[in-house]
Formats: structure tokens, C-alpha cells, sequence
């Protein structure tokens, strides 16, 4: 097997930031709440703040900023969700990949895979 070239690298790795912001997207689009930001010496860090009746108040970590997350945050504030441009351009990118020889799956399944290894890193 052939080692991919730096631009396919390139690709999955925005490809991959994309699946990570819609999977955060799923799970906020529809809650009311505000983003919040802090500042740590090597960066900046999102967090989704809601209020849950008879939980209290809940601050979600989104992750580093990344113009991915940004467009989310955006589209939240706008009051779309975003999903379907998302879902063309990890469409589009996953074309790419495999125009470049890559092995790639639809988004869906891409999606599903980054929540389970998140969940395994959880543990």
C-alpha cells in the first residue's frame, strides 16, 4: 500500500475537523444556549453553555477554535443549523479522497466512527 501524498493528508485532516464540528453541531442545534470562549496561553476553547430544567445549568467543551467550529457557532446564532452545506463539503471531500486513490465511506459512517473512538478516549 501506497503512503498518501501530503495534499490527501491534507484533505482528511479537513475532513475529519468537519465531521468533528457537525457531530458537535448534532448535539447543540437544537438546544437553547449560549458559547462561551476562553483563552489559554496556546489557544482559544469553546464551550456551549444550556440549561437543562431539573439538571441545572451545563457547559458542553466543543474544542479548540478552528473555522469549522466557527461556522458552527455562527450558524447557531443565526438560528440554522448549517448541516446541509456541511454535509455537501464532506461530501465533496470525500470525493477527493478517493478521485486521490483513498479508501473513504459516506459521511455517516465517518460520523459514527469519530463518536466511538471519542467515547473510547472518554473512558
Amino acid at each position: 500500500m501506497q503512503p498518501l501524498s501530503i495534499q490527501v493528508q491534507t484533505v482528511f485532516a479537513e475532513l475529519a475537523e468537519r465531521v468533528a464540528a457537525r457531530e458537535a453541531g448534532r448535539t447543540i442545534a437544537r438546544l437553547s444556549g449560549f458559547f462561551t470562549q476562553k483563552e489559554v496561553r496556546d489557544g482559544r476553547y469553546w464551550y456551549f453553555k444550556t440549561s437543562i430544567p431539573g439538571r441545572g445549568q451545563h457547559e458542553y467543551y466543543l474544542g479548540a477554535e478552528t473555522p469549522a467550529l466557527r461556522r458552527l457557532i455562527d450558524a447557531h446564532r443565526e438560528g440554522r443549523s448549517g448541516e446541509e452545506l456541511e454535509e455537501a463539503e464532506i461530501t465533496r471531500l470525500c470525493a477527493m479522497l478517493r478521485a486521490a486513490g483513498a479508501n473513504c465511506v459516506d459521511s455517516t459512517a465517518i460520523s459514527k466512527r469519530l463518536s466511538r473512538e471519542r467515547t473510547r478516549n472518554s473512558r
